[in-house]
């Protein structure tokens, strides 16, 4: 995907992370294309304990297929399982690869023959399967009877373009499961791979269900373009909504998906169903209401997917959401009591301003702390003085530190875990930077916001916040 990157240590965690929520088969890349990605099968084979580790590659460039180095890397890496793509439209063994069909063909069954005679299990990816099939569908079915004659367990159809639409991909898998049934390969198992970019991949692959056992697809959805199968959408779809059993860790999966956003370098969406911050966040004040009267709006339950439900305190939900996230914090506040609903206005004021500024603080519980407590609590226990960060010869961390060396003892509990700067674009021109900074005390993690035109007065606010955060909730109740 565009702006994705993985280093070998991170590349190795989400492998050990896929491995424990219980992937089936994890597959590693290229190990043709650098050494660092053939490094990393060997030291992944040794660090999973149930899924396969899968090597991926294509048909064979060279002409001799004991030759291809492409082929004889998969081999190399030790792995019992390949993944291999070959060609399955006419167009583009035609004005791709330049060869007759026929040498297609040939060149599939030599090169998952060449795999299965290694010892290996091969998966056969059938690239731009729906549209080959639209075009010429005895050529595409061929080019699978192909793979199957060279030892394929199971071949993948692939819209590799990412246009198909669902009923055209329901036809078009029932169809090539009669024309296999129909050539005698009754046995062999498909399976399906769907790209994201007319927003389908999810309805395409449900619609095929019935007909395949096995399905392609990226943790986050991350992949060429626009993306490939979501599993973090398709997992919790599959399992809550068409009820199917699966044997995955449901409860880590919001952790997993912004594990694999982070360390591929990408920012984490706030709007991801099932598993995103806004994904059963309320905001409307009629949806509050309800919820707190036991009404539901949510169609699932969170918590089986790692999230959480969250009362957005926003300028928008009225007088009902304060009193509701008071009561979470420990202020008891009484919304027919003239003063508090003076408050609540005051509040309500301050909001809009930072909403303005493109805080975004409704959903992050420290921010919302520090604003009830300024309002309702003491407002000034653990106050932190402000300080001018000097970042001209150092880091965000080497600030921090400096910062919590200042304080002393008061805050030798908290660690810096990570922080995210982003670029406000607001109506007008002006632009201001957005800082949230990460915290983490013992197991627990927090976040604050800090925005400023000036780099540095952005991350001094979050940092001092941060600091405010923890002096007031943790050590003023003596954790």
């Amino acid at each position: 995907a565009e702006g994705a990157s993985f280093n070998f240590e991170d590349r190795i965690e989400l492998v050990k992370r896929l491995d424990a929520f219980g992937m089936s088969y994890i597959e590693l890349g290229w190990p043709v294309v650098s050494k660092e990605i053939f490094d990393s099968f060997k030291v992944a084979l040794k660090s999973v304990k149930n899924a396969n580790i899968v090597a991926f590659g294509s048909t064979s460039i060279n002409a001799n297929v004991n030759e291809d180095k492409n082929l004889n890397s998969i081999v190399d890496t030790g792995v019992k399982y390949a993944c291999i793509f070959g060609k399955s439209c006419v167009e583009h063994v035609e004005v791709q690869l330049c060869i007759t069909k026929e040498d297609n063909l040939k060149k599939i069954e030599e090169s998952v023959g060449f795999l299965v005679g290694k010892g290996l299990t091969v998966f056969y990816d059938a690239e731009h399967y729906f549209d080959g099939f639209k075009d010429n569908k005895k050529y595409a079915v061929d080019s699978l009877i192909s793979a199957v004659k060279g030892g394929a367990e199971k071949v993948i159809l692939c819209d590799t373009k990412g246009g198909i639409l669902p009923s055209e991909a329901e036809e078009i898998v029932k169809a090539t499961r009669v024309s296999l049934d129909e050539n005698g390969f009754d046995s062999v198992d498909l399976g399906v791979h769907f790209h994201d970019d007319s927003g389908l991949a999810l309805g395409n692959t449900l619609a095929c269900l019935d007909d395949i056992n096995l399905v392609q697809g990226t943790i986050n959805g991350t992949g060429e373009r626009l993306g490939n199968l979501n599993f973090s959408e398709f997992l919790p779809v599959y399992a809550k909504k068409v009820k199917r059993k699966l044997k995955v860790d449901m409860k880590s999966l919001k952790e997993i998906n912004e594990f694999a956003f982070k360390v591929a370098g990408l920012d984490v969406p706030y709007k991801r169903a099932f598993v995103g911050d806004s994904a059963f966040a309320h905001k409307g004040g009629v949806h509050i209401n309800a919820i707190l009267k036991g009404a539901g709006y949510e169609h699932e339950n969170p918590e089986e997917f790692g999230n959480k439900s969250v009362i957005l305190l926003n300028s928008l939900g009225g007088k009902s959401s304060v009193v509701e996230l008071g009561k979470s914090f420990g202020f008891e506040l009484d919304k027919s009591d003239l003063k508090v609903q003076n408050k609540i206005d005051e509040l309500f004021v301050e909001l809009r301003g930072l909403e303005s500024k493109g805080y975004r603080v409704g959903s992050l519980k420290a921010e919302q702390f520090l604003l009830m407590n300024k309002y309702f609590g003491s407002g000034d226990v653990g106050m932190v003085e402000d300080f001018e960060l000097d970042l001209s010869h150092g880091s965000i961390e080497n600030a921090f530190e400096s910062v919590k060396k200042s304080l002393g003892s008061e805050v030798e509990g908290v660690e810096l875990d990570d922080f995210h700067l982003s670029m406000v674009v607001r109506h007008g021109g002006e632009n201001l930077i957005r800082s949230e900074i990460f915290f983490k005390v013992g197991e627990e993690k927090f976040s604050l916001i800090g925005v400023d035109r000036n780099v540095v007065k952005s991350i001094s606010e979050a940092l001092k916040k941060g600091f405010e955060y923890y002096m007031n909730k943790f050590k003023s109740i003596g954790m």
